[in-house]
């Protein structure tokens, strides 16, 4: 096998197969303590050096030994000394074994490689290296035992004095084997203790504030005591033009207009800085802004990177995601889900954040390459996850475990295993949907209107899922506020479980696989059902159960007219409890389950009525699922038993225990050609009575001739899967009939087109079920028409009866009117750069980040410590991002609130509380304001997850309107204003300095969306090249945040201001001051251009006169008159250089391009 490996390189010949040999003399050699000593011998010869040929040998020799080292099951795995063949005992020949040879560097003084041996948690843990030491029963996968053994020459242990002897080493296995007992000590320490400060419970309590203290807010109480602890009182309160701009800039990323600052500076009413704090967050300035930032810490770019560099035209659809999310103040933890899963919860374009960073298009022909260049892509994935949502460095764990923090190797591959289903491309999405709700009123009038002509329904059953959207009548459901998400069923066929089969007396799961699922906001609507019947039905209603956050009092109701906003007409139907089965019983397993039915009573209903589902006083979440509208029954007593919609795999039928000899399966109709049965089961009880090795017999009305696969003898002979199957030789139909041994008391029969799931053709969609003592008095037990997908998709349509064309025009008013609402509702289909996802294979864990050293296959997953979830290896691949999703944006999570709020906080003062904030480790630094930190994210947990709200507490506290002149004894004591005894001033970005520069001049475009211009003069060649414009039109005045984001590039005149080039997570910017940025800002084209356009604004706004140009000026640049002196240099410059060089002198002046 190895030296196929190498066929591409060498010729499998008799010479190679020697040198093959010849590595295992290397081996030995490097197994040896004094190899180095070998080597230099064996390189001597009587020239002094070896022949080529046999160096050649050598270095393939040793190639081919590194390769015994990473290739299973090769030579080097029995190289290991065999493990004893007798008992061996921990305290006589294992503890002092370790004591002597090991403990010295890994015992209880000294850990190195965070390797402990003395214990056994320790043991099974492993080190920094992410490998168990020990694997208990295989001491030949065992860490530890391949080291000992010499089997890694860079990681040979000891690695100093004598090794261990082949005896000592077979006693290390032996024990391994035998279980590694090490009495008095548990296998398991228990969940690791989380002392470091990020990762506890949040906790910050307000400091107490004395009457006419200082600060409007509990913000400024929490700078107040650490002032008050150093020594330092707050500064006073900045002039209005300063606060407005200051708002203004930090916000928006532009100056407030003149104007605008008047109306402010003589607003003399009460609240004026609220009312303009409110402005600000409200205007669509806020959220470009804003976004910008955001888009930084994901490494959003529009062009791939690498050699390539080629564009993705249609990325920008994220970028205008953000920006919307931001000023819609979408809660954050839904901001968070949509962009790990949006394509699960509604919200397609929010997946842009997975594939926003750079892609590497050209792929190598070399497979280990190609390996390498995927486990990169996922790093990047998992290390942009990581920082920008939880501030850890996850990516240092990808070789071994984290130096610092308490994410294991084992974590990084979990992680890894929940995206290894992402990958970068483009996909149609619909867009973000828009409000149906002026369209709920009009489809509900029509319906009211048509009540005299809709006739009974012939059907017993409506089944209406929430998921079912409305059909062309308007029956359906809707959603009232869109769903945080869908829950998809645990797997199973346990009560509630998503193959739940039911009884002949209890519905089984017919719920479609998931339920929705919302907030719970007390008295708040959610859902609604339309059914558009009119008469008495009973209303059997279902529910997501199985978790203890579920609102145990959520509310039902019957809206006669279907407008939820007139409550008069609405009548309460049930109150039921959403943890449990909709009996009342069972525990509550914190796994999503079905509730099964619960019967609603009998109620009237009109055309345009409508069923409500409203958020309870109780629980956290409400959900919703299918419900079933039900003509009253004069007979049966209990609930409607539907089964699950026929599937390809395995299909069961349960009914009343019925004794009987023959069992007929009549087929009606397949999904295409003729139908195909691999097994047919009749149960009693847990016994399978129908095997042909018990005597039972098969007939049928045809088998499909030629075929010796799919002949009648295959429909009970034991075996699953296509090649042991019975096709029927007539399209569409056909009969087969089992004959038991004797007569036999059945409950049950379990059938199914393929059990292997490799095909999914001929399946029987149609069907009944017959049986009976004797074959000519069969009766029927069970029929397709009992299963869900049947009842849902079969469902006429309703029928009328017009009596005059006004009728007939109503309902045609109604068809397109549901035509429009579910076109709103659905969105736009657009191509957008928001990746594709497919159902990956396994994940393993590589040792050192190797993938050709793999080791155990992973779970999908999280953090462990951070109270990780796990879920089975082969777990769809929408399941395990929506898994991560809600794993992230959990409460419980201790770092998504804490890590969100100091990012708002450092871009409103210029630094974190936690100045590193794409690192919130051990490795990071401490917050400066530990309280205030933990208070605003509890904040944003208590308001909705807010960010809007967080922005107001910063904005309206005193600390934000602090003015920023120095002082010295605060200089002396806090020279970084780390406390915030002043506001601090800074420079601004690149972004906002163009934007200011572009509204001063006259000229900006505020359009907003869709693709953005481009900064460079490109060539499309195979590798993209860009140059610097010469030019610049109204094209190019957009806001810079509209600029497409090329990687590995700089704009040419703002790039020099620390713009970041999109390959790199980006959370703050450096302040670099360099020549280039001055010769930028003075002498480039853009500039030049600028000025002359500011120039020709004030000629036309102030006319001739140069002192009113130079106010105009003033007043456009820095919100303010000049004073005398500089009224005077300004006239003076224009007077020797133009007017044109003043405005040049202006955009680069400090106060223009600072925060005051």
């Amino acid at each position: 096998m190895v030296l196929n490996r190498y066929r591409p390189f060498y010729p499998v010949t008799e010479e190679l197969k020697r040198c093959f040999q010849r590595c295992l003399f290397i081996r030995a050699l490097l197994n040896d303590s004094a190899y180095e000593l070998k080597m230099v011998e064996l390189q001597k010869s009587p020239t002094g050096t070896l022949r080529y040929q046999e160096m050649a040998y050598l270095k393939t020799a040793l190639a081919l030994s590194s390769l015994l080292t990473i290739l299973p099951g090769t030579a080097g795995a029995q190289e290991i000394p065999p493990p004893l063949n007798r008992k061996v005992e921990y305290s006589k020949e294992i503890q002092p074994l370790l004591q002597k040879r090991c403990l010295g560097c890994h015992g209880a003084k000294k850990q190195k490689g965070k390797l402990r041996l003395d214990r056994l948690s320790s043991l099974l843990r492993g080190g920094e290296s992410g490998e168990p030491a020990i694997v208990v029963g295989k001491s030949s996968e065992s860490h530890l035992v391949k080291l000992v053994a010499g089997l890694d020459p860079e990681l040979v242990m000891p690695p100093r004095g004598k090794r261990l002897s082949a005896g000592e080493i077979g006693l290390l296995r032996a024990w391994i084997d035998q279980g590694a007992k090490t009495p008095g000590q548990q296998e398991n320490s228990g969940p690791t203790e989380l002392t470091h400060w990020a990762f506890k419970t949040l906790a910050g309590k307000v400091p107490a504030r004395r009457d006419g203290a200082w600060g409007q807010n509990p913000v400024d109480s929490f700078i107040l005591a650490g002032l008050n602890s150093r020594g330092l009182k707050p500064s006073s309160r900045a002039d209005l033009t300063s606060l407005i701009r200051r708002l203004r800039l930090v916000m928006h990323g532009l100056p407030p207009t003149p104007q605008e600052i008047e109306a402010f500076v003589s607003d003399k009413k009460p609240g004026a800085w609220k009312r303009l704090v409110e402005d600000a967050l409200q205007s669509d300035r806020y959220g470009e802004r804003w976004a910008r930032h955001w888009l930084d810490i994901v490494r959003f770019g529009e062009t791939h990177g690498f050699e390539t560099n080629r564009g993705r035209p249609n990325a920008w659809r994220y970028r205008d995601y953000v920006i919307r999310s931001f000023n819609d103040d979408k809660p954050y933890d839904k901001f968070i889900r949509e962009q790990i899963a949006g394509d699960a919860i509604g919200n397609g374009l929010g997946t842009g954040f997975l594939v926003a960073g750079p892609h590497d298009i050209v792929k190598s022909p070399d497979i280990n390459l190609t390996l390498m260049q995927r486990q990169d892509e996922l790093a990047d994935l998992i290390n942009v996850t990581g920082t920008t949502f939880l501030g850890l460095t996850l990516g240092c764990a990808r070789c071994h475990n984290h130096k610092f923090d308490p994410v294991s190797q084992r974590d990084y591959y979990a992680i890894q295993a929940t995206f290894a289903g992402v990958r970068h491309a483009e996909r149609v999405i619909s867009t973000e949907k828009k409000d149906p709700a002026p369209l709920d009123k009009e489809i509900s009038q029509l319906k009211k209107s048509l009540g005299a002509s809709i006739q009974p329904s012939s059907e017993k059953s409506l089944l209406v899922d929430d998921a079912n959207v409305l059909d062309s009548f308007g029956r359906g459901a809707t959603h009232l506020v869109e769903a945080a998400g869908k829950s998809p069923r645990n797997p199973g066929t346990a009560r509630g479980e998503a193959n739940d089969p039911g009884t002949a007396r209890r519905c089984g799961n017919i719920s479609g696989g998931h339920y929705s699922w919302w907030k719970n906001e007390p008295g708040k609507d959610v859902a609604a059902w339309h059914p558009l019947l009119k008469g008495s039905y009973r209303i059997w209603l279902s529910w997501g159960a199985g978790f203890d956050t579920h609102s145990s009092d959520a509310r039902y109701l019957i809206d006669q007219d279907g407008n939820p906003g007139t409550r008069s007409d609405q009548k309460l139907i049930a109150t039921v409890d959403q943890q449990k089965f909709s009996d009342g019983s069972g525990k509550i397993p914190g796994e999503p389950l079905w509730s099964g039915l619960f019967d609603a009573g009998v109620h009237q209903l009109e055309p345009g009525s409508a069923l409500l589902l409203r958020g309870g006083t109780r629980g956290t979440a409400v959900t919703a699922d299918l419900v079933i509208f039900e003509t009253p029954a004069k007979t049966r007593a209990g609930e409607p038993v539907f089964h699950p919609p026929v599937n390809s795999k395995h299909n069961i039928d349960t009914f009343e225990p019925t004794e009987a000899r023959f069992i007929r399966f009549t087929i009606e109709a397949t999904n295409i050609s003729q139908p195909c049965i691999d097994e047919l089961e009749v149960f009693s009880g847990g016994r399978n009575l129908s095997l042909a090795s018990l005597g039972t017999r098969s007939t049928c009305s045809s088998s499909l001739p030629g075929y010796a696969i799919h002949k009648l003898g295959h429909i009970n002979d034991g075996k699953y899967g296509n090649s042991h199957s019975w096709i029927s030789n007539e399209t569409g139909k056909g009969w087969v009939q089992l004959e038991l041994a004797a007569p036999a008391l059945i409950d049950r029969v379990e059938w199914g087109r393929d059990r292997e799931g490799r095909f999914n053709d001929r399946v029987a969609t149609g069907y009944r079920i017959e049986v009976g003592l004797e074959e000519s008095k069969l009766r029927p037990v069970a029929s397709s028409r009992r299963r869900a997908g049947v009842a849902i998709l079969k469902t006429p349509p309703p029928q009328f009866s017009f009596h005059t064309e006004a009728g007939k025009k109503t309902l045609a008013a109604l068809k397109q009117a549901v035509a429009r609402r579910n076109k709103l509702a659905a969105g736009k289909p657009v191509k957008a750069y928001v990746g594709t996802f497919a159902q990956p294979g396994p994940t393993y864990r590589l040792y050192r980040g190797d993938p050709l050293q793999k080791r155990e296959e992973m779970q999908p997953g999280a953090v462990a410590v951070l109270n990780g979830f796990q879920l089975q290896k082969n777990a769809p691949e929408q399941e395990r991002r929506l898994a991560f999703a809600s794993w992230l944006s959990a409460k419980e999570n201790p770092l998504t609130a804490r890590v969100i709020v100091n990012r708002i906080w450092m871009h409103h003062f210029g630094t974190g509380i936690v100045s590193t904030p794409n690192d919130f480790g051990q490795n990071g630094s401490r917050p400066s304001h530990p309280l205030l930190l933990d208070w605003l994210a509890t904040e944003l947990l208590d308001n909705n997850w807010s960010l809007k709200h967080i922005h107001r507490l910063l904005l309206l506290s005193s600390t934000f309107q602090q003015e920023s002149t120095p002082r010295k004894k605060a200089l002396a004591t806090d020279s970084a204003t780390e406390l915030l005894w002043r506001f601090p001033p800074r420079r601004l970005e690149a972004e906002a300095i163009r934007d200011s520069i572009l509204q001063v001049s006259g000229v900006l475009d505020l359009a907003m969306g869709g693709p953005g211009f481009s900064g460079f003069a490109v060539i499309e060649e195979n590798v993209r090249h860009f140059f610097p414009k010469k030019k610049y039109g109204p094209g190019d005045y957009r806001r810079m945040v509209y600029m497409t984001k090329v990687r590995q590039e700089q704009e040419s005149v703002f790039g020099a201001f620390d713009c970041p080039d999109a390959s790199q997570v980006i959370s703050k910017r450096s302040r670099s001051t360099t020549p280039i940025q001055a010769l930028n800002l003075f002498n480039s084209t853009f500039i030049l251009q600028q000025a002359g356009l500011l120039e020709k604004r004030l000629l036309q706004e102030a006319g001739g006169d140069t002192t009113a140009r130079i106010r105009l000026a003033f007043e456009l640049c820095y919100g303010r008159n000049p004073g005398p002196v500089e009224a005077a240099e300004s006239a003076a410059l224009i007077s020797k250089h133009g007017l044109a060089v003043f405005c040049r002198a202006l955009f680069n002046s400090n106060e223009f391009v600072f925060i005051p």
